[in-house]
């Protein structure tokens, strides 16, 4: 029976220590859920769960009860952090504390038969129970113990003495504990020898078996009786070795599992990764570009809308639409405007106006300029998707282009139009179209620079100049080779002789840029005219 249960509690030992090791290797990978997380303090309080975890199955393998209620209070805790804030943990956290719990409940079910205890009443054993059972010897070899017997060996009774030798020395086949002190009682008092009196003005031997000096034709039986110790002394010695073996367990575990971390773990911060896996993606290395991404892309809300932005509008990776627009929905939630940013870009693509109606608008809300350019062009175009703008209306594309003009060309090109075209809502003014496209072209914009050389050109709103419109027109084929209405014009100024010789060959060269880059009317002049 005894040894049936000692098989028993070393199963469930196996079973902690296996536990045990992996909690300890998990807490090392968990370092960086502190590093890496957008609420830190809930990520310390996650590490602090499974240190207490740790320390509770250390004391569940001393069997002290306090043991299992720290293991099971701090995965408790753990499971409440999960299910409030379930973004910080991935689907492994999940399965972890999953386990935990699981471990409990077996702990909770299995059975020994022959203890009749369950997991948990089997390590929650105290230190003062009892944990050997009483145990027989068998008459043939001359020792009897009491079934009762579970205190200090007070006195002891020799009998069966064999007083055929000529030894003066006593001979014993039988030694008996007596409990309580009790007196020796023999058949005979020539086959008894009492020993009380030996030792016993010595406070040790009460706590010892009093073996006297004698010709014992049983050695072994002679030995065992000299070299017992108290159950006691073997509980604190075995107690003892439990703790040093868990000690050592446990600094072994904790050495290799951070060598582990060492060798394994990404020290890095999330926005060192990010970094790096946006200078991958800008050198053409997609694929590990996207596995950087990956690792981060739970807790660092940028690489998540990267990483959507890829997925979806990236035709050198391998697209994933469906993924890509849920991610970028999820960063957009979390307020990031790049992701708003390729959402527009997306919906734009697909013509799905109102959707980027709505997109724009939020990105207007947390004051990005896309938003407030791309609601301008919304009114101002006279085009959505090949089809007559119903939503056109300058007074709200003035709104807009106006809260970012100062730093933003686009703005400025669509106020400069709106000015000098005038009409729904707005009143026909070149003063402010030449403010506004000169800010533009001092911004750097090919189109601001083309419409700023059509008002030189025609002296709308300012002195008329061929010579600045001409050199306005060059600049903006400068910054883009492919703008049309410059090309376009610098053909009729060689043509004409504007500023310029008339030159029917440079005419004629800059005719079929225009065409070559989409412009009809161009074309059609060549084929007429040259």
């Amino acid at each position: 029976m005894e040894k049936q249960k000692q098989e028993y509690i070393g199963c469930l030992n196996t079973i902690l220590i296996l536990w045990l090791i992996g909690g300890v290797i998990s807490l090392f990978f968990s370092i960086p859920l502190i590093l890496m997380s957008p609420i830190p303090g809930i990520a310390i309080g996650v590490v602090i769960c499974e240190i207490v975890a740790l320390v509770g199955l250390a004391f569940l393998l001393q069997y002290k009860k306090i043991g299992f209620y720290l293991f099971v209070g701090s995965y408790v805790l753990l499971l409440l952090a999960v299910l409030f804030v379930p973004d910080l943990f991935s689907a492994g956290w999940l399965l972890r504390i999953l386990l935990g719990l699981i471990l409990f409940l077996i702990l909770m079910a299995i059975k020994n038969k022959e203890t009749r205890m369950n997991g948990y009443q089997t390590i929650g054993i105290t230190e003062s129970d009892e944990i050997f059972d009483d145990y027989e010897i068998n008459e043939q070899d001359g020792i009897e113990v009491n079934e009762d017997s579970h205190s200090d060996i007070d006195s002891i009774t020799i009998t069966n003495v064999d007083t055929s030798t000529d030894n003066p020395k006593v001979h014993n086949d039988i030694v008996e504990p007596v409990l309580n002190s009790k007196a020796i009682n023999n058949q005979s008092e020539d086959e008894s020898v009492d020993v009380k009196s030996i030792g016993k003005d010595d406070d040790a031997s009460r706590n010892a078996v009093i073996a006297p000096v004698i010709d014992n034709p049983n050695p072994e039986l002679s030995q065992l009786v000299t070299e017992s110790e108290p159950p006691v002394v073997k509980q604190n010695q075995k107690k003892r070795k439990g703790w040093i073996i868990t000690a050592i367990s446990l600094g072994t575990v904790l050495i290799i599992s951070g060598a582990i971390c060492l060798i394994k773990c990404d020290r890095r911060t999330p926005e060192d990764v990010f970094n790096d896996a946006k200078s991958l993606i800008e050198s053409h290395q997609y694929e590990k570009g996207i596995a950087e991404l990956e690792k981060i892309q739970e807790v660092y809300i940028p690489a998540k809308a990267l990483l959507g932005d890829l997925l979806t509008l990236n035709d050198s990776v391998k697209k994933d639409v469906v993924r890509g627009e849920k991610l970028l929905w999820e960063a957009f939630e979390d307020n990031d405007t790049s992701a708003g940013v390729s959402l527009g870009r997306l919906y734009n693509n697909r013509g799905s106006w109102e959707k980027l109606h709505q997109i724009s608008e939020k990105l207007a809300e947390l004051n990005n300029v896309k938003g407030y350019r791309t609601l301008s062009w919304l009114h101002w175009t006279d085009k959505v998707g090949g089809e007559i703008n119903k939503k056109r209306d300058y007074s709200k594309a003035e709104y807009y282009a106006l809260m970012i003009a100062e730093k933003d060309p686009y703005s400025c090109f669509y106020l400069g139009c709106m000015y000098s075209e005038g009409g729904y809502g707005i009143k026909k003014d070149y003063a402010k179209a030449y403010y506004w496209f000169k800010h533009g072209a001092d911004l750097g914009d090919a189109d601001c620079y083309g419409n700023l050389g059509w008002l030189y050109f025609c002296g709308y709103g300012v002195k008329e100049s061929d010579k600045k419109a001409f050199n306005s027109f060059k600049k903006a084929i400068e910054i883009d080779s492919t703008n049309v209405y410059a090309y376009s014009q610098l053909a009729y100024m060689f043509k004409e002789g504007y500023y310029v010789k008339a030159n029917r060959d440079s005419a004629k060269y800059y005719y079929q840029k225009a065409a070559k880059y989409g412009d009809e009317e161009s074309a059609i002049i060549i084929e007429n005219e040259f």
